[in-house]
Order: C-alpha cells, then structure tokens, then sequence
C-alpha cells in the first residue's frame, strides 16, 4: 500500500471532521461565557449585564456560568420583536 492510496482517506477525514465540528457547535446544548459572547458578538460585560438584568437567562454550575443554547435563541427571537415594533 503506497502513501498515495492513504492520501484521499486523509482528506475525506479531515473534512468530515471539519463538518462535524461546524454541526457540534449549533447543537451543543449549553454555552460557557465566552461561546456565547461569540454567537452575540458582545463582549463578556454586555453579556454579564445581560444575564443580570434578567434578559438572558444563564445557571450557574459550581464556579462556572452556563447559558442555554434555548435561552440565547429566546434573547434572539425577543430581540427580533422588540425591533419589529
């Protein structure tokens, strides 16, 4: 088996794990602090502020702030409104 055959099992490989890594980060179910300042592109303050005003709802597990991918959609969708009005 020469190294020319492993080449294109190489590349669906690491393709496929490419996808599958986009597909994870949309289905992941909960979001540290800085994944979601990443998807709302605000920075960690907003984001802190946020979750204290109550609009974005977060648990806190141990020392550690999690927000849920459902409560970053619903601060999305609310957000969506407030705009439409």
């Amino acid at each position: 088996m020469g190294t020319g055959e492993l080449e294109p099992r190489s590349e669906a490989l690491k393709a496929a794990l490419g996808r599958s890594k986009e597909a994870n980060a949309d289905d992941q179910v909960m979001l540290n602090v800085r994944e979601a300042c990443r998807r709302l592109q605000v920075s960690k303050f907003t984001l802190y502020r946020l979750m204290q005003s109550g609009r974005l709802g977060s648990v806190k597990i141990g020392r550690r702030r999690l927000i849920s991918q459902r409560a970053l959609n619903e601060f999305i969708r609310q957000l969506e409104e407030e705009a439409e009005a």
